[in-house]
């Protein structure tokens, strides 16, 4: 997610999603060539073409585009995420921003060689009066051996705290503290 400050008032979090965006249509061009142009009698190459061509078409009608807008001037959040097939949008005020969370899933999966490995899937949640919440991806990061796990939030956490001061308002999450403490003791 880039997150740009576009004045005093006014700041911009936008994803684009462009691995999915280029990838896609990629992975589409891949499978038809291989289910109609690459040994074209053979039936395996024709199924696991389809199938390749049919990941790529659902991969690229998932694909979401997300914009959230602060500005201070106007008073207000607009959260909108944008899709080939509808999206959302959403406004509040910004004093209905209680406090930022940056929430934290651990994520495994094995490679062909029997490998495990652990990726870290960040999303920055918006938490809004009477307990409402707006939630969007803030990036994935690959766990490598020997790295210190709390250098990697610590990363993220640096690239979110400018929206929290930005808002005036606390950036809680795993292992922010006891502030973090206080505040869901307060609401929950």
């Amino acid at each position: 997610m880039k997150i740009t400050q576009e004045s005093t008032s006014r700041m911009t979090l936008k994803d684009w999603n462009l691995t999915q965006i280029i990838f896609s249509p990629l992975i589409i061009l891949l499978g038809a060539y291989l289910a109609l142009y690459y040994k074209p009698g053979e039936i395996m190459y024709t199924l696991f073409g389809g199938i390749f061509a049919l990941v790529g078409l659902w991969a690229l009608l998932t694909v979401q585009i997300i914009s959230v807008v602060l500005d201070k001037g106007t008073g207000r959040c607009t959260f909108s995420t944008k899709a080939i097939f509808g999206g959302s949008h959403d406004e509040c005020s910004i004093a209905d921003v209680k406090w930022l969370r940056l929430d934290k899933k651990v994520k495994t999966h094995r490679s062909s060689k029997g490998r495990t490995h652990v990726d870290y899937d960040y999303q920055l949640v918006f938490i809004l009066t009477a307990g409402k919440e707006q939630r969007f991806e803030f990036g994935r990061v690959p766990v490598h051996y020997g790295e210190d796990l709390k250098s990697l939030y610590e990363r993220k956490r640096k690239e979110a705290l400018p929206v929290a001061d930005f808002l005036g308002i606390p950036l809680t999450g795993v292992g922010s503290g006891p502030a973090e403490k206080e505040i869901q003791d307060e609401l929950f």
